[in-house]
């Protein structure tokens, strides 16, 4: 009998963290919005000729396709959910990829750079 309770309690637990169709669109409406968001910051680097902001918005244009959207997608219940949430940990615990490296480095140097100017402007009273 604890047996069937145990069974029967599992089943109603793992039934639970079955992700829901609109959660699963909502999960791909961000995706997109992100993959929008990044195609537009490309294209006004590109249009304005920043060309250091445009090599990093590329590779992660690139980077994205690469991992692609299964995480909101191919979930159909508790152990393919599971499964996505471990798939998602190992990418970002692989670390970020050469490409992204290579094509954002410029960007975040002359980001740091940037501020570097603005903190020492702010301390000498403008």
């Amino acid at each position: 009998m604890k047996i069937i309770i145990a069974t029967a309690c599992l089943m109603l637990g793992l039934s639970a963290c079955a992700v829901a169709p609109e959660d699963r669109q909502a999960l791909a409406d961000v995706s997109e919005f992100t993959l929008a968001d990044l195609r537009a910051a490309e294209a006004s680097a590109t249009a304005h000729g920043d060309t250091i902001a445009a090599t990093c918005w590329a590779a992660l244009i690139d980077a994205k396709a690469a991992i692609g959207d299964t995480a909101a997608t191919d979930i159909k219940g508790a152990f393919s959910g599971i499964q996505a949430v471990r798939n998602a940990r190992r990418r970002v615990q692989s670390g970020l990829s050469d490409e992204v490296k290579i094509g954002c480095g410029p960007l975040a140097l002359d980001a740091v750079a940037s501020y570097s100017r603005l903190a020492r402007l702010l301390k000498s009273g403008l």
